[in-house]
């Protein structure tokens, strides 16, 4: 772990060496070479392509991963260009006399690669001798990712595998690989999304929890999440966390619960500057205020002496906006605008020195001074934003105009007491961290107000930075220095942040507003309010949507399904999202709220074409896409939350479906399970056999497109939204006749499409599912099993037994509930039939 930048003073890990033979090459392909390793050494695989270990012992295994992941992977990347490494290049001995695996020389590898390839240009040739190399390379490193992986999951399953060392040299091999990928990106030109994410390590998680940080603290870096995971973790875990928060029992991975604290606005009470004794009184905002909002204005304060003024913006005169947190004592309550006159002096003192001292711009250069004369003042929502009941109008009037003010504002600074603790010389890491840690960062409105600004300063201890100020300090670091590619921390606490709060700077311009509403819902994963309802409101501001219609409306929910309606375009992706959903019909698909939710909103792997978006039908209508799917026939509530799911033919019965005589077997003539994922609350719908359910899937059936997300809905005949040509009801579904000439021939062909409907299906969403193949022997197991009940109840008759199901339900308020424990039938026992529609179905989600 050498080759990672560590704090100083840090704990080194040590990776024991446990090999009992050095990795040797036997032909001059490196690749065949190091993938057919296991072979040479008498490993077997099984069906599903994971090693068997067999009687081996438990040391004979480890040292096993060690020599073929770790120091065969090393070998073999570096001989793919003609780096001659061996062994003993990453082994030291230590003063006890062990000898344990040493990375220091990997940076004088990866730099001798670097000069033979040279990094990555525009004459580069996509199938040039250097891509081929890389994509050689690529290969064994996602070879070394899936065999590691698979040994970890083993070791979780197999009590012979030892606790100790596997997790260690698994974590030198993440670490190893973490670093090879980042040279590969650099030097060949891939996409990060094109190579493996290596963390997070148990270990280092572990080290991070003993040093004082949450869970949710890391990722440091989650723009940057595929090459830094494991450098980034190996850092932060080796030094204290400045910020102590207690215990993290309560926290989740998406945020701390230091953030979730909520400010009850009747208990309030203003702070007063720490230089004062508390015997200062309080200034009320002037009456102008209110009238400047009512006519459309930005109010502009200045405080002088003991006398505070106030003006309407125009242009260009300057002022500065502050923007902070609540709980840093720089509110106000619900029933009058005021601070604390210490506070009003320090607002208007800090605001003066962001002229007095020379900051950067973009360029390196200087941002423009004010004039020599120029007195500027400042906005502050607290004095700004009129609270009361007879202002209610009034400040619906600022918070639509809130964005404006913070676009059209000279400066924005931000005022944080966690900040504020640190003196602005300290280092660019330190610097991050503050900011990483501070409760401004985790603020649903400060988000609005960081990427909004022209220009953003933070207030350290003895000055304010902008991000280019930090930048500059660090504009010496050489970015394309090999120990840098191994472990870029410093590089990316310079650009990190400020690429989180410039990112709308650049791509408002494109006016692709898909893209947009699912960056901003990323940044929103660890951000609390104490409002929901403002939620909507922060957003549509940040992506420039007039947030005058949600004002109108009262809740959370109507006002996140009405901001919906303003988004309009969506990737048709969403309807997979794993976050909690709204309630409201028209809207069922979509996420209740970005806040604290871990998982993109698209949760596929990137790569390929990115479908078109798809355009909202607003006013509760649904969303249109298209989605290959099928409809579920013998539901009921002998059905559990696992289910297996057999394709219908008209021709073929599923009983009578036999395995055609190939080694691949045709996507229909197999059985499928269907897994229902819980809601937030942990529940699962009750089947109902009087509804008709389907399934919209992200991949068509079949070996090569599963496991795939989908969807379950209920069909809604009243709600089908009728094409031009075709009737109001739906049509059923009709068999594809190239799929029926296949199924009526001996020689049977693989046609994707089964059925199709000609017009769209509108089904109303009940929950996200999970489809993927069983393994063969819980397919034979659940026949047995399927048989025997069968036979004992109906004789054999599937229809039969599933109506006597059915039968065993009871119903209670005319609604049916499910029968008792003792009469449901086993999770996954019992296939449903299946009606599967093709890839170019179109359904409407509601």
């Amino acid at each position: 772990m050498e080759h990672l930048l560590a704090p100083e003073g840090a704990k080194a890990i040590n990776i024991p060496y446990v090999g009992v033979e050095e990795y040797r090459a036997y032909s001059d392909d490196s690749l065949i070479d190091f993938k057919s390793y296991f072979e040479r050494k008498a490993w077997k695989r099984d069906s599903a392509g994971d090693l068997i270990f067999g009687d081996r012992t438990p040391r004979e295994i480890v040292a096993f991963l060690q020599t073929w992941l770790y120091f065969g992977c090393l070998i073999s990347v570096f001989r793919r260009v003609e780096i001659d490494v061996q062994t003993c290049d990453f082994l030291r001995v230590s003063e006890r006399g062990e000898v344990l695996v040493c990375t220091k020389r990997l940076p004088e590898f990866i730099a001798e690669w670097v000069r033979r390839e040279s990094f990555r240009d525009e004459s580069d040739e996509p199938f040039s001798p250097k891509r081929m190399r890389g994509e050689n390379i690529k290969e064994a490193l996602h070879w070394t990712f899936w065999y590691s992986g698979m040994f970890d999951r083993e070791a979780k399953e197999d009590p012979k595998i030892p606790n100790d060392p596997l997790p260690l040299v698994r974590l030198s091999i993440m670490a190893m690989g973490e670093s090879l990928c980042s040279a590969l990106v650099a030097i060949y030109g891939y996409e990060a999304s094109a190579v493996p994410i290596w963390g997070p390590s148990p270990i280092l998680r572990d080290r991070l929890r003993d040093s004082g940080w949450c869970t949710s603290d890391s990722p440091f870096f989650p723009a940057s999440l595929p090459k830094t995971t494991i450098s980034a973790d190996y850092y932060f875990g080796g030094c204290a966390c400045p910020r102590p928060r207690g215990h993290h029992r309560d926290c989740s991975e998406a945020i701390c619960h230091a953030y979730q604290k909520v400010i009850d606005t009747k208990t309030y009470t203003p702070k007063h500057a720490s230089t004062c004794d508390g015997g200062c009184g309080h200034v009320l905002a002037p009456d102008e205020i209110v009238d400047i909002v009512r006519k459309g204005g930005i109010p502009m304060i200045s405080w002088r002496g003991e006398t505070m003024s106030v003006s309407t913006f125009t242009s260009p005169t300057k002022y500065v906006a502050i923007s902070h947190v609540w709980s840093d004592g720089l509110g106000n309550d619900d029933v009058r605008n005021s601070l604390p006159t210490c506070q009003l002096s320090l607002i208007q003192d800090l605001v003066d020195q962001l002229y007095t001292a020379r900051h950067r711009s973009p360029n390196y250069g200087y941002l423009p001074d004010k004039d020599e004369d120029e007195l500027v003042g400042f906005w502050i929502d607290t004095l700004c934003v009129p609270v009361g009941k007879e202002n209610s109008a009034i400040r619906t009037s600022a918070i639509r105009q809130m964005g404006n003010i913070y676009r059209q504002a000279d400066r924005v600074l931000v005022l944080d007491s966690f900040i504020q603790e640190l003196p602005h010389t300290a280092s660019t890491i330190n610097k991050y961290t503050r900011l990483h840690l501070s409760n401004w960062h985790h603020r649903l409105w400060t988000l609005q107000e960081g990427q909004l600004a022209k220009t953003l300063f933070f207030q350290f201890k003895d000055g304010a930075e902008t991000f280019y100020d930090i930048r500059y300090s660090e504009r010496n670091i050489d970015h394309k220095d090999a120990a840098h590619i191994c472990s870029p921390v410093r590089h990316l606490c310079t650009t990190e942040l400020e690429a989180f709060y410039r990112y709308f700077e650049d791509s408002t311009a494109t006016g692709d507003i898909t893209t947009r509403m699912r960056s901003c819902a990323k940044y929103l994963r660890s951000r609390q309010t104490s409002r929901m309802e403002d939620e909507p409101l922060c957003v549509s501001t940040i992506l420039d949507l007039d947030p005058s219609q949600l004002l109108t409306r009262a809740t959370a929910e109507d006002r996140m399904a009405n901001f919906y309606d303003l988004i309009r375009s969506f990737d048709p992706r969403i309807i997979f999202n794993d976050h909690p959903r709204l309630r409201t019909d028209g809207y069922r698909w979509a996420p209740r709220s970005f806040l604290q939710q871990l998982p993109d909103l698209v949760t596929m792997a990137e790569g390929g074409m990115t479908p078109s978006p798809v355009a909202l039908i607003p006013n509760s209508g649904g969303l249109p896409v298209q989605f290959p799917g099928f409809e579920i026939h013998n539901a009921g509530p002998h059905l559990g939350s696992s289910i297996f799911v057999v394709p219908k033919t008209d021709t073929v019965p599923w009983a009578q479906q036999s395995r055609p005589q190939s080694s691949r077997a045709i996507w229909w003539d197999q059985w499928y399970r269907l897994q229902l994922v819980p809601d937030e609350n942990g529940g699962f719908p009750t089947w109902n056999p009087e509804l008709r359910y389907a399934v919209i899937s992200y991949s068509n059936l079949g070996q090569d497109s599963l496991p795939s997300p989908a969807i379950i809905g209920i069909i809604e005949t009243s709600q089908q939204p009728s094409d031009e040509n075709a009737p109001p009801t739906m049509t059923a579904p009709r068999m594809d006749p190239k799929l029926a000439a296949s199924l009526a021939n001996d020689k049977r062909r693989l046609w994707w499409s089964l059925y199709e409907v000609p017009q769209r299906i509108t089904i109303r969403y009940i929950c996200r599912a999970h489809i993927d193949l069983p393994a063969p022997e819980t397919v034979t197991d659940a026949k047995e099993k399927l048989g025997h009940h069968l036979q004992r109840e109906t004789q054999g008759n599937f229809a039969a037994f599933i109506k006597k199901q059915l039968q065993k339900a009871q119903w209670v308020g005319g609604q049916r509930e499910p029968a008792p424990p003792q009469q449901v039938a086993s999770e996954g026992m019992y296939p449903v039939w299946a009606t599967v529609y093709g890839e170019t179905q179109k359904w409407c989600v509601w």
